[in-house]
């Protein structure tokens, strides 16, 4: 049994994030520096103000110069600057309040093949959730996936996103992620997280990263065991070994710690980064066949 021990307080930090800073065995613990993005900074004032000596120049002139005429009062002063106002970072909640802007849909196009939907809904639906994952810049680096972007890696795997419709029951190609348009069109879905039903778009991008990662290019990882005996009779797999295996649920856990402890100002919803931290606590305990323990 793996002993994980959680520190009692309202804001867990998350166990995982050990497993995810450190670097297990068969995952890499290299990181860069953080980079976060600068804000601006209040300019200062300058408000005293500078005499100009009137007793400059020589008392004595050389034989033959014209006496110079010094000024009777000191020239007024010149304006002093005023403050930069700060630069706000627009948070997600922000972003997600607003409607893409056509410039934004065509750089998102340009980035992915996506196959919208007659839903104008659950299309929309999938951009925010691109636009969502582009605007969060962690303050370092997920070491599973080697990124402090989930845009920048969902993009490098140049995969197609195919939302089904409700008379389309094919599989998805090993090069292609579907999503239901039933589930997308769910009205949770228009706000980055709904704190009634749990839902929103921050757990739409944990399915959107699972299925990335079943892809061949996001790695072609499979489910390789079941905690029920009938699905390890019948080879049908839904859980992982351990967080080690670097699976879908790996991906899952690593991107919900991060969101609840290296999101910094892009999620500014501490009900959000607890629920997220709560996700992550539920899929250690239930999708690996590792037994994880939390004690207090």
């Amino acid at each position: 049994m793996v002993s994980i021990r959680f520190p009692v307080s309202a804001s867990i930090v998350f166990i995982a994030t050990i497993f995810i800073l450190t670097g297990c065995e068969g995952i890499t613990s290299d990181f860069k520096d953080p980079k976060k993005p600068e804000q601006g900074q209040s300019g200062s004032i300058d408000g005293g103000k500078k005499d100009k000596d009137e007793n400059q120049g020589k008392d004595e002139n050389k034989e033959g110069d014209e006496p110079i005429e010094l000024p009777t009062s000191s020239p007024s002063p010149s304006p002093s600057p005023s403050p930069s106002p700060e630069v706000e970072i627009e948070d997600v909640e922000s972003l997600l309040k607003k409607a893409p802007a056509a410039e934004e849909l065509v750089l998102i196009r340009m980035d992915f093949d996506i196959a919208d939907s007659e839903s104008r809904d659950a299309s929309l639906v999938v951009y925010n959730a691109l636009r969502a994952m582009k605007l969060i810049a962690f303050d370092q680096e997920i070491p599973l996936l080697q990124t402090a972007n989930l845009y920048d890696w969902l993009k490098s795997l140049k995969i197609k996103i195919r939302i089904e419709e409700p008379e389309d029951k094919s599989e998805p190609a090993m090069d292609e992620i579907l999503l239901f348009r039933t589930e997308l069109e769910q009205v949770e879905n228009r706000l980055w997280y709904d704190k009634a039903k749990g839902q929103g778009i921050m757990k739409l991008i944990a399915s959107i990263l699972h299925k990335a990662r079943h892809t061949k290019p996001g790695g072609d990882v499979p489910h390789n065991c079941s905690k029920r005996p009938r699905g390890r009779d019948s080879g049908s797999f839904e859980e992982d070994t351990n967080l080690n295996y670097g699976g879908a649920w790996a991906v899952e856990v690593s991107y919900y710690t991060f969101i609840a402890s290296h999101s910094g100002v892009f999620v500014k919803d501490e009900v959000s980064k607890a629920a997220a931290n709560d996700e992550a606590i539920k899929l250690m305990v239930s999708r690996f066949c590792t037994k994880y323990s939390l004690q207090p």
